[in-house]
């Protein structure tokens, strides 16, 4: 039995500080997994009594005389690490530790963390926690967990399993309310400061789990960032979604995260950005994560964003065609014979559009059922049409049966909206009994709606990369800002479409240049170690002539003394973008596409992404931008070449994964976008180098490498 068996299915459990106390978490844990119907053997541990709720109780783990697969720990801080010697010597394989004190406290607690690990992996046991709050299996009914709060006499199984790093989030917030909406799950897993054990573990878990056919993350910070990638890619080919709710999208939100399980938040910007690249659907709010969980259970994935709805409310087809339109999500158009077969079967007055107001003529009658079921069955026939949304306040018995089997059958995505409170629900029950997943707010079916249409217009598996990336030796540019020259030569390698440039040591030898390039020019001192250098005067701009080009050289010569002198074509007017590389601190290298210039942090118009891009990712990003319209031609402006752009971004993407963890920064601000046809010419540049030190670092830079190909420009000889 493998540690992860032990945990998810243990023929027996020693709780080390149990006590019949249901204030202390070893007295919860014991009371949760008796009165939830543990079947395999407890042994309660505490030299404080002999019996604790008709067990007998051991003084120590020594003294228990039958192997034991699981240890739980409601140990104070200060006991644990003796407790997991113990646990070696008794060859118990996991022990599942509520403790905290740990990591989260920063200081002496992550001394102690990394101290529990080294004595965990010498004694070879696996950990779940600390700081955690345990685990449920509702299928075998195995509560090993510590909160108070959990339906023990009714729990339902279901084909969700949930991982999340915060307990007190995991049980009574998230698993009781999805049951208080007769949505069930497999498994739930609180992972804690994830000193061992993370969820990227659990979700490849539940990965390879027969019963699990959708997985759902709360997570607070990533600590295994190549596992969790890994763990996203073989969800994706096992074909089971994962729905995550990530904490830190603000500053504060991050550092909360970081004080609670003293996990990394990371960027959200490149969360977002590995959430995309592996298909991973991110949500918002707590009961969006199981509500989109249990909707991709009860129905297909749609093929399109064109959605039609009945409802006998025109207020609530009004409103919720607002939240769609808000979504990207629009109102299908409906065909002929749709609306045919819509007048044929609704009164006179009914309206004949989307949304489909049916009016209160059938409410209550025994041909409502009938006439909703119609109604599904013609809009399902429509082409035209890719989702189907059922929206009423009152449900009755006999319309829940009809559209519960409409909903069942029906070839394309069905969601129902039942907003008129319990009260007015008494038709939901067929929906629970059959696994239909009921939205009581317009606002959550079409957040819902919307996440289901992004995800299956996600990458298909063949476009999707693991973090790769090739590193054998350091960077031969070293730490730091990086010559300018050196740079220059490397991205021209690269096919980078630089601006014309020289560089010159005389105002003779400018002359001559830009005699060549022709003029206007630009010329900049490449002053050693400063990357913004407009700030201290070191250009100059649109020179027109000889005498002029003399003067601004011999200057910049006599104020920087020994800098090498950069004479520069100056590009035509276009579109400025800016393009860049990034090392972020979880993932590795990322890129960056934005409006440039100047301005380009008062714009704030960007996009990132993990990685090498295609021609075909690489589109979508710039579709993103608020620029695009501008690159697309506006008013004065023809269109740009955004064609070019396309093929520089691809090939930057291409300069991040080829020197993965040896740059720690490549800005191309600005790179004007020339008319169709013409271009783009990259007019600046600046690269921080960085020497690869950590594991860490190479190990995100390595995962995957053997499929990229071998280059020695900007990353060294390899």
């Amino acid at each position: 039995m493998t540690s992860l068996e032990s945990m998810f299915e243990p023929r027996s459990i020693a709780i080390l500080g149990a006590s019949e106390s249901s204030a202390r978490f070893g007295g919860r844990v014991l009371h949760n997994l008796v009165s939830g119907g543990y079947r395999g053997h407890i042994y309660p541990v505490n030299p404080k009594y002999t019996e604790i709720r008709g067990l007998k109780c051991f003084h120590s783990l020594s003294d228990i005389p039958h192997d034991v697969d699981m240890a739980i720990f409601a140990l104070p801080a200060s006991q644990v690490l003796t407790a997991i010697e113990d646990c070696g010597a008794k060859e118990i394989p996991l022990a599942v530790v509520f403790t905290s004190g740990f990591a989260e406290l920063g200081g002496k607690g992550v001394a102690l963390q990394s101290e529990l690990v080294a004595t965990a992996r010498r004694c070879g046991v696996r950990l779940l926690g600390p700081n955690g709050l345990g685990f449920l299996n509702v299928q075998s009914r195995i509560a090993a967990t510590a909160t108070g709060i959990l339906p023990l006499d009714s729990l339902l199984p279901g084909e969700l399993s949930l991982v999340s790093q915060s307990g007190a989030l995991a049980f009574p917030a998230i698993f009781s309310r999805a049951h208080d909406h007769g949505v069930g799950f497999r498994f739930v897993v609180a992972t804690g400061n994830e000193a061992d054990l993370t969820s990227a573990d659990i979700i490849k878990y539940y990965v390879r789990d027969r019963g699990t056919k959708v997985i759902a993350a709360m997570i607070e910070g990533i600590s295994d960032p190549v596992g969790f990638v890994r763990a996203m890619v073989e969800a994706r080919e096992a074909g089971k979604p994962v729905v995550v709710l990530k904490v830190g999208r603000t500053a504060e939100g991050r550092r909360a995260a970081a004080s609670h399980t003293a996990a990394m938040a990371g960027s959200d910007a490149v969360n977002d950005a590995v959430f995309e690249r592996y298909g991973v659907i991110r949500v918002d709010d707590l009961d969006e994560l199981w509500e989109v969980g249990a909707t991709l259970l009860s129905t297909r994935l749609p093929k399109g964003r064109r959605v039609a709805m009945i409802s006998s409310s025109g207020g609530l087809g009004g409103l919720f065609a607002d939240h769609l339109r808000m979504r990207g999500l629009e109102l299908a158009d409906l065909s002929v014979a749709t609306q045919d077969g819509l007048r044929e079967l609704l009164p006179s007055y009914a309206v004949i559009s989307n949304p489909i107001d049916i009016t209160g003529a059938f409410a209550g009658t025994e041909d409502e059922p009938a006439a909703f079921q119609r109604c599904i069955s013609l809009l399902n026939a429509d082409p035209g049409i890719d989702i189907v949304v059922v929206a009423q306040v009152v449900v009755s018995e006999g319309v829940g049966r009809a559209v519960t089997q409409a909903a069942l059958a029906a070839p394309k995505t069905t969601a129902v909206l039942a907003v008129g409170g319990s009260r007015a629900a008494a038709g939901l029950h067929p929906f629970i009994r059959s696994g239909v997943h009921i939205f009581d707010r317009p606002l959550s079916c079409a957040n819902a709606l919307a996440h289901l249409c992004k995800f299956a217009e996600s990458l298909p598996l063949s476009e999707m990369r693991e973090l790769r990336g090739v590193i054998t030796s350091p960077s031969k540019f070293g730490d730091g800002v990086v010559d300018e020259g050196a740079v220059a030569k490397a991205l021209t390698d690269y096919g980078l479409p630089l601006a014309d440039y020289s560089i010159v040591s005389t105002a003779e030898e400018a002359s001559a240049v830009a005699d060549r390039i022709g003029y206007p020019v630009a010329v900049k001192a490449l002053v050693a170690d400063v990357v913004h250098k407009t700030e201290l005067g070191a250009v100059a701009l649109a020179i027109s002539d000889s005498s002029e080009l003399r003067a601004q050289v011999e200057r910049l010569l006599l104020r920087f003394p020994g800098a090498p002198i950069l004479i520069q074509q100056m590009v035509e007017p276009g579109v400025e973008m800016i393009l860049g590389i990034n090392r972020d601190d979880q993932f590795g290298p990322i890129v960056l596409i934005g409006a440039g210039g100047i301005f380009t942090e008062v714009y704030d118009d960007h996009q990132v992404a993990i990685p090498p891009l295609s021609p075909a990712e690489a589109e979508r990003l710039i579709r993103r931008l608020k620029v695009h319209k501008v690159l697309l031609g506006h008013r004065a402006r023809p269109p740009a070449d955004v064609r070019a752009l396309v093929e520089l971004l691809v090939r930057v993407s291409e300069i991040a994964v080829d020197n993965a963890g040896t740059i720690e920064s490549l800005d191309l601000n600005p790179v004007i976008v020339l008319p169709e046809g013409s271009g783009c010419r990259v007019v600046d540049w600046a690269l921080i180098g960085r020497n690869v030190s950590s594991a860490r670092d190479r190990d995100v830079a390595t995962t995957d490498n053997e499929s990229s190909p071998p280059s020695a420009r900007l990353g060294g000889s390899r």
